[in-house]
């Protein structure tokens, strides 16, 4: 159980990365559990899932810690974009002004096809580099279906758009929950190492934060 370890790990429990991917992972299991269970009562928070989901995926990326610079750089990129949609999904009804509902699923739906090619062309932003494997081009295959779904019908909620969301929520938040866990040994294991180093009676000195696959 990632709770129940990380109690016992102050360094997980005061690092933001680690605690914003769990709740991704969560919120997209809960979301995919609502469409199966309640489909009717789910759909109007779609929307509103989607544009908090993009703006926590932003906060992390703009957070990444990489050290390729041209995969930093791209992560930096799509954070700011996340963030960027996020908040515009979110207060989209104080900005009806501005943006019609059409025009802000639109743009929901491009950051979406984005974010897919990215994972299927670059991976996950994580390490030295990025990280392309088969979850990511999966995943980024059902968020590029997504994304031509909801450009080519953005007002329209057919079976195969519930269908292609569903599964998403489903495979993604597995993903992140196992990213949550992977990041959870990899402080547990560098604040073992820092014990270790430190000799008895002397200040610790706080671990180097790990490096964290990005979804």
């Amino acid at each position: 159980m990632i709770s129940s370890e990380t109690t016992n790990n102050p360094t997980a429990t005061r690092d933001i990365k680690f605690w914003a991917t769990l709740i991704r992972g969560i919120l997209a299991l809960v979301l995919g559990v609502a469409l199966i269970a309640q489909p009717d009562k789910a759909r109007p928070f779609l929307v509103n899932f989607m544009g908090m989901f993009w703006l926590a995926g932003g906060l992390v990326s703009l957070r990444a810690d990489v050290d390729d610079s041209g995969v930093r750089r791209w992560a930096r990129i799509a954070g700011i974009i996340g963030v960027f949609t996020g908040l515009i999904v979110v207060a989209r009804h104080r900005m009806t002004g501005i943006l019609s509902e059409l025009n802000v699923v639109y743009i929901l739906g491009v950051v979406i096809l984005l974010t897919g090619l990215m994972h299927v062309t670059i991976g996950f932003p994580s390490g030295k580099g990025a990280n392309r494997s088969w979850t990511s081009v999966i995943l980024g295959g059902f968020e590029i279906v997504l994304a031509l779904l909801v450009l080519s019908a953005p007002m329209e909620y057919s079976p195969l758009l519930y269908w292609t969301i569903t599964l998403w929520a489903f495979l993604g938040g597995f993903l992140l929950l196992r990213g949550a866990w992977q990041r959870r040994r990899q402080l547990q294991q560098q604040a073992t190492v820092e014990q270790l180093r430190t000799p008895a009676g002397s200040e610790s000195v706080p671990p180097e934060t790990p490096t964290l696959k990005i979804y």
